[in-house]
């Protein structure tokens, strides 16, 4: 279930969990119970630098990267 943010008068913004037909609608705040209106935020779009994988660590350096052809038992 997708995570929507949302702005009390009161107790200041929040995120909840809410289906996707429920988005739209108020939520309570879950401090104050005050219906809460839903609040647009920017997606947050990282460099690629930030985006790669973390270079192994000295707990897997060891171990040998396994491959096999496609189609092998133990995908079946």
């Amino acid at each position: 279930m997708p995570t929507y943010d949302y702005a009390c008068p009161d107790c200041g913004p929040f995120t909840a969990m809410r289906t996707m037909a429920d988005s739209q609608q108020p939520t309570p705040c879950p401090m104050c119970q005050v219906p809460a209106s839903r609040v647009l935020t920017a997606p947050r779009f990282l460099p690629r630098t930030q985006r790669q994988a973390s270079p192994a660590s000295d707990n897997t350096a060891g171990y040998q990267r396994l491959t096999h052809q496609s189609g092998c038992a133990c995908c079946k």
